[in-house]
């Protein structure tokens, strides 16, 4: 098992990087909508949707993602021909992201719903994934299309990665108080506490060797930024747990030979990218 996730992640890696620092915008995009298409495939298992029920999800997903890619193309003298104002697309996207991680899912979690529902599970899925898309794309080109950008990209989602592994560390060695036992029974409230003290670290860190300059903060500013992302993180994780517990299965699927699904190695980043560059958006003015 252990040698089947190290040969994985040796192909994945390369292939991530790649792509985040010599893709074009067009190929980038296109393979973020390959990621959107197989991550929609696995909601559809997760949620159990029928067969034409899943195509359709999986479709929608890409047709929505496609039509607000081409709206985002139109000029403003388009826009005001159709008499919308231009950042309005931008302005539902925001209020979607904030209100679905900051309001519903965290009710979900406390509530431990388990959502029979596929109309609900439905929208969920387009809340969850095409949000993640637009970040992935927004976060690469949204403020500097060079390596710039990709720096950019890497040190925000490097942030996901230092909670995760700073919690399991964390959790294994000093572990004792369960933090949500019936979500995911390894999580710890220790492990929470790692996970702060490693990104806090971390966005001190970043912050220095410059990785954060695109977003002028102060150090203040940038460790602050950690501290609050750090429990989105914590909290992507869980949500796709409950999801799948709810389902009954253990991976979303098993795309990634030793890793799981695509969900699975991106859970935490679905809610931390499109969040923060919503935020983002809000704080600068965007």
């Amino acid at each position: 098992m252990l040698k089947t996730r190290i040969l994985t992640a040796l192909v994945l890696i390369p292939l991530v990087l790649l792509g985040l620092f010599e893709a074009s915008m067009t190929v980038w995009q296109l393979a973020i909508a390959g990621v959107l298409g197989l991550a929609a495939w696995e909601w559809g298992r997760l949620a159990r949707m029928g067969r034409l029920q899943h195509s359709l999800f999986i479709l929608c997903c890409l047709a929505l993602a496609g039509g607000w890619y081409w709206l985002s193309l139109q000029s403003p003298l388009w826009w005001m021909h159709v008499g919308i104002r231009p950042g309005l697309v931008q302005s539902l996207l925001v209020v979607s992201v904030l209100g679905f991680w900051l309001l519903i899912v965290p009710l979900w979690l406390a509530r431990q719903l388990k959502i029979q529902q596929t109309w609900f599970l439905w929208l969920a899925g387009v809340l969850a994934l095409l949000p993640f898309a637009w970040s992935l794309v927004s976060w690469r080109f949204g403020l500097a299309s060079g390596r710039a950008g990709a720096e950019l990209t890497l040190a925000v989602m490097a942030l996901v990665w230092v909670a995760d592994s700073a919690a399991y560390f964390a959790g294994r060695a000093f572990g004792k108080h369960k933090l949500a036992p019936a979500i995911s029974p390894g999580k710890t409230w220790e492990g929470v506490a790692g996970a702060f003290a490693g990104t806090t670290l971390y966005a001190a860190l970043a912050w220095h060797w410059g990785w954060l300059g695109l977003l002028q903060l102060s150090l203040g500013q940038a460790v602050l930024a950690a501290v609050l992302l750090t429990p989105l993180s914590i909290m992507g994780d869980l949500y796709e747990s409950w999801l799948k517990r709810c389902a009954g299965i253990k991976d979303s699927s098993q795309l990634l030979p030793g890793h799981g699904g695509v969900l699975d190695r991106v859970d935490a980043l679905l809610a931390v990218l499109p969040v923060s560059f919503a935020l983002l958006l809000l704080v600068k003015g965007l």
